[in-house]
C-alpha cells in the first residue's frame, strides 16, 4: 500500500495508526532518503505506543530506547558503513523482544535486512509531500 503524505502531521498520523496494529516483537525497517519522513513517522508511532518522551533521531547516538505501553528501540545506522560497526550495540537485547518494537533506519548500510521485518519505504516527492510505501 502506498500513501501520499502532504504534511508532517499526516506522516505522524500514519505512524500513530500503524502503532495500533503492533503487539511487540516486531522489527520495522525504514528506508528512504534524508528528509523523507522516517523520524517523523517514528514520532507518531511512539505516540501510538503511549510513549510520552520527545522522540529524537538517533543519528549520532545510533540507538535510543523508550518505555511505553510497548517499549521502543530506535536505531539509525546512517553513519555506519559495515556490519563490523555494530559491535557493542547489544542488538540481541533489542531485536524481536516481546513487548518491544524495534525500528531500524538505514538497515541496508550494515547488512541487517531481516526476512521477518516489516519494511516501510519513504520517498521525498517535494517540500510538502512524501510517498510512504507500507
Amino acid at each position: 500500500m502506498e500513501v501520499l503524505s502532504h504534511s508532517a502531521s499526516e506522516t505522524k498520523d500514519l505512524g500513530r495508526n500503524f502503532a495500533g496494529g503492533l503487539r511487540g516483537g516486531e522489527i520495522i525497517e525504514l528506508t528512504g532518503d534524508l528528509g523523507s519522513g522516517k523520524t517523523t513517522f517514528v514520532q507518531g508511532l511512539a505516540e501510538g505506543l503511549g510513549i510520552k518522551r520527545r522522540i529524537l533521531s538517533p543519528t549520532f547516538l545510533i540507538r535510543r530506547s523508550y518505555q511505553g505501553q510497548l517499549n521502543l528501540e530506535h536505531f539509525d545506522f546512517y553513519r555506519l558503513n559495515s556490519p563490523q560497526d555494530l559491535a557493542g550495540l547489544d542488538l540481541d537485547d533489542a531485536v524481536g523482544v516481546p513487548k518491544t518494537v524495534t525500528i531500524m533506519e538505514w538497515p541496508e548500510r550494515v547488512g541487517l535486512q531481516s526476512p521477518k521485518a516489516k519494511r516501510i519505504y519513504f520517498t521525498y516527492v517535494d517540500e510538502n509531500t512524501r510517498k510512504i510505501a507500507l
